[in-house]
């Protein structure tokens, strides 16, 4: 990976720190042949063939939440433990799906095109989310992060998610697991994504769950774009079988020029940058020091990737 910022060294013990040899490298080949020699691993891109013959290598961390990328299967079948930085865009993502759905209550994205064109529309109706339904699909650092800001803002809070801990969390008012969605859809007025790209969630939400939808509802999608069928979204928000949507993710990135998703007054399109902030970098070093911390140590609470699951 690139040297882009110095890693926070004082999360470690300075003998900790003397045990440590770093090298840095974005050379793919160069990087193969570090591999051979290394017992940790942290970068941003895997290839399963770095991975052949390798007899050195104990742990890979992951710079990134979601997994989708990571050669799986080879990694499964393999004895390498493997850790990824969820919770790092928790903060981030977290604001900036709650900051959708008050820009599409308050109708801040027609208040703008009114500025641009200098009208005074004094007639503007614009809603609130208090007291409103949010339901939050994916109860990760992400989803819990939203769910407990929105419950400031006197939101009712329905999750589904496929682990029933979720409901321990005291912002969450009803937990429904994952078969019971639809029930939840029908009464949301608010659907936030946030759950992780695996097999059972690609183009979870397609034309069904659209019509199941209220009329009034939005959706905010800050996770992965191949969960929403981005077809059927557009026909769905063309033809008023939903509200609006924020989105900040796509099937294809960038979002192509001809999608019609661009046009639409009832649409936010931001550009993958939900988890940008200026402490990014930060977190990531402190999120993979941490664990780096526990493996010399050979302590538990490694931010541990099952592999089965893929999140």
């Amino acid at each position: 990976m690139d040297r882009l910022d110095e890693p926070p060294f004082d999360i470690l013990t300075l003998e900790e720190r003397r045990r440590i040899e770093w090298r840095f490298s974005d050379d793919p080949k160069d990087v193969q042949r570090l591999i051979g020699e290394a017992k940790v691993l942290c970068t941003d891109s895997l290839e399963g063939a770095w991975l052949k013959d390798n007899d050195s290598l104990q742990w890979v961390h992951y710079l990134s939440a979601g997994a989708e990328r990571l050669p799986l299967k080879v990694l499964a079948g393999s004895k390498l433990r493997v850790t990824t930085s969820r919770g790092v865009h928790a903060i981030p993502v977290s604001e900036h799906a709650l900051g959708m759905m008050l820009a599409l209550s308050r109708k801040l994205p027609r208040l703008l095109n009114l500025k641009e064109r200098k009208v005074w529309d004094h007639d503007l109706q614009a809603d609130e989310i208090f007291g409103k339904t949010l339901l939050v699909i994916g109860v990760g650092h992400i989803g819990l992060a939203i769910a407990r800001k929105a419950k400031c803002f006197g939101m009712q809070i329905c999750a589904v998610d496929p682990n029933p801990t979720v409901r321990l969390d005291t912002s969450i008012d009803e937990y429904e697991p994952p078969e019971r969605m639809a029930e939840c859809l029908a009464r949301a007025d608010v659907v936030v994504i946030s759950a992780p790209l695996v097999e059972s969630t690609e183009h979870l939400f397609g034309t069904e769950e659209f019509k199941t939808m209220k009329k009034t509802a939005v959706l905010i999608n800050v996770s992965r774009g191949r969960i929403v069928d981005e077809t059927a979204l557009t026909v769905a928000l063309k033809s008023g079988a939903i509200a609006g949507a924020g989105l900040d993710v796509f099937e294809r990135e960038p979002l192509p020029a001809q999608s019609g998703l661009w046009d639409m007054d009832n649409v936010i399109v931001s550009p993958h940058v939900a988890g940008m902030c200026p402490r990014y970098m930060e977190r990531l070093w402190k999120c993979f020091l941490e664990n780096l911390k526990r493996f010399m140590r050979e302590q538990e609470g490694m931010s541990s990737l099952d592999l089965k699951k893929g999140y």
